[in-house]
C-alpha cells in the first residue's frame, strides 16, 4: 500500500476486488482493511457480510452484481445487518467478460464471433472466455492441476474439469472492438464520450 501511494503521490482511490467465492475471502477482505485501501470491490458471489468485516466506514464498499435482484438483497441485507448501503457498484451485463451472473442462453445472444465459448468455471459461475488450445484441450479430457492451492469453495479439486489458474482468458462479447492494448484511462474517457453522445 504504501508503495502505491508513492508512485501515485496521493492522487487517486487505491483499492482491490476480492472474490467471494474465495476460500480465504474473509482474510483478504480484514487484510485490505488492515493496508487502509480506499475500497473494496466484492463479485463472483453476494457479499454479503462485507460490511460485518469492514468496521472502517472510511473505506468505500461496492458489489458487483448482474441483476437489479442481487442489488435489492444486498441493499435489504447490508441495511437490515449492518445499517450500510454500498458506497457504489459495479453492474455486469450479460455482454461482461469472466465469472458473470446469467443463463448460458442469455450469453450466448451476445456471443457474436467464433473466438469465444460459453464455459462453466470452477468457481461455479459460467464465463465468456476466448477459445484456445487449454480449452480444446479440456474439452476432451480433465486437466486436474499439479499445484492446487484450495483457493475456491466451490472447486473440488478431485473432480473439477480444470483449474481456473493453469491457462484461461476471459473476454466480453465486444472483443472484436479491441484491436490494441490501451490504458485505462482512454477506456474510461471513451465509455464517457459514448455515454454523453446518448
Amino acid at each position: 500500500m504504501e508503495l502505491g501511494r508513492e508512485i501515485s503521490q496521493g492522487k487517486g482511490l487505491i483499492g482491490v476486488n476480492i472474490m467471494v467465492v474465495l476460500n480465504q475471502y474473509e482474510e483478504l477482505v480484514k487484510q485490505a482493511v488492515k493496508e487502509k485501501v480506499d475500497y473494496i470491490i466484492s463479485g463472483a458471489g453476494l457479499p454479503l457480510n462485507l460490511p460485518q468485516l469492514v468496521e472502517d466506514e472510511d473505506i468505500l464498499l461496492a458489489p458487483i452484481v448482474s441483476s437489479l435482484r442481487a442489488l435489492k438483497l444486498i441493499n435489504r441485507v447490508w441495511l437490515k445487518r449492518y445499517n450500510r448501503l454500498p458506497d457504489f457498484v459495479v453492474l455486469e451485463g450479460k455482454g461482461a467478460g469472466g465469472h458473470i451472473g446469467f443463463k448460458k442462453e442469455d450469453l450466448e445472444e451476445g456471443k457474436s464471433l467464433e473466438e469465444l465459448t460459453i464455459i462453466n468455471s470452477p468457481v461455479g459461475i459460467l464465463g465468456r472466455a476466448i477459445k484456445n488450445d487449454f480449452l480444446k484441450k479440456i474439452e476432451k479430457e480433465r486437466k486436474p492441476s499439479n499445484k492446487c492451492i484450495n483457493c475456491l469453495q466451490t472447486c473440488n479439486p478431485k473432480t473439477t474439469q480444470f483449474c481456473i489458474s493453469d491457462a484461461l482468458i476471459f473476454a466480453g462479447s465486444n472483443l472484436n472492438r479491441v484491436k490494441e492494448i490501451v490504458g485505462v484511462k482512454s477506456i474510461i474517457e471513451k465509455i464517457i464520450e459514448e455515454y454523453e453522445e446518448k
